[in-house]
């Protein structure tokens, strides 16, 4: 059998094997209910959507049987470390055991996956505050610092521990870094349409011939942030474009100008 590569990184998600292929991921409760239905058996090989070893159904069903009684307790030092405290900001000195606490717990706690939020994750949390049965903090996330942003998303979370319930009760944002300045395009678009109607020499504008002309996009504006970087360059083609409409040019492909 293949062993599955890690294709949504979910830890609740598995596949089991037909005798041709691995079919899935389904979340343990589905597992559960084709075992009931007898579409799989308990000698039916599962694993795990992160990978790992292929084991029988009737092994994985007792290994997840061990596992909710250790979170059940997990859950309940949770709850026993914040009674010890006083109401308000935990602090800085408890914060380590509470978070560690809270980690080996997180999968118990209803809506705990909104926002894709992994027990993994929960380490990261800062400004916790305990007023029982409630524990909220906030999680610094950086999913879209992954397309050139410059900021972080804040997810302030609140946990009921009687409910055992998770959820997220406001969203905004965190500066992580200088935003750059503006950049004024229209005169470089207008310094370029310039050289490229007058047939004036420019060393980020190569002349395949005397009408068609492609630009150093690179040279012209440097990569920088990804987001940043793809909205200059948009708008410099754009106000370009422009510039060169009267004169007969057109952009043919980005960055390639033709004269009809």
């Amino acid at each position: 059998m293949t062993e599955i590569t890690n294709p949504d990184n979910s830890s609740t998600a598995w596949y089991y094997y037909d005798g041709k292929q691995a079919v899935g991921p389904f979340d343990i409760e589905t597992l559960t209910t084709l075992r009931r239905a007898g579409i799989i058996a308990d000698e039916t090989q599962v694993q795990s959507a992160t990978g790992g070893e292929w084991l029988a159904y009737s092994k994985f069903q007792s290994d997840m049987s061990g596992r909710e009684e250790s979170v059940e307790d997990a859950v309940e030092h949770l709850k026993r470390a914040l009674l010890k405290l006083h109401p308000g900001a935990v602090s800085e000195e408890y914060v380590p055991a509470v978070l560690n606490a809270l980690e080996a717990a997180w999968p118990l706690f209803s809506g705990c996956g909104e926002e894709s939020t992994f027990a993994s994750k929960v380490h990261r949390a800062e400004s916790l505050r305990w007023e029982a049965p409630l524990l909220s903090f906030i999680l610094e996330r950086h999913g879209r610092t992954v397309y050139g942003s410059s900021r972080a998303d804040l997810h302030y979370w609140q946990i009921n521990l009687d409910t055992r319930e998770a959820y997220i009760i406001k969203n905004s944002t965190r500066q992580l870094r200088p935003i750059d300045r503006p950049l004024k395009v229209q005169p470089i678009a207008e310094k370029l349409a310039d050289a490229i109607v007058n047939q004036r020499e420019e060393e980020v504008i190569v002349r395949k011939s005397p009408s068609l002309v492609y630009l150093k996009i690179g040279q012209i504006i440097p990569e920088t942030y990804k987001q940043t970087t793809a909205s200059r360059r948009k708008r410099l083609r754009k106000a370009l474009t422009e510039a060169l409409k009267p004169t007969g040019w057109n952009e043919v492909r980005p960055n390639v100008y033709e004269k009809n």
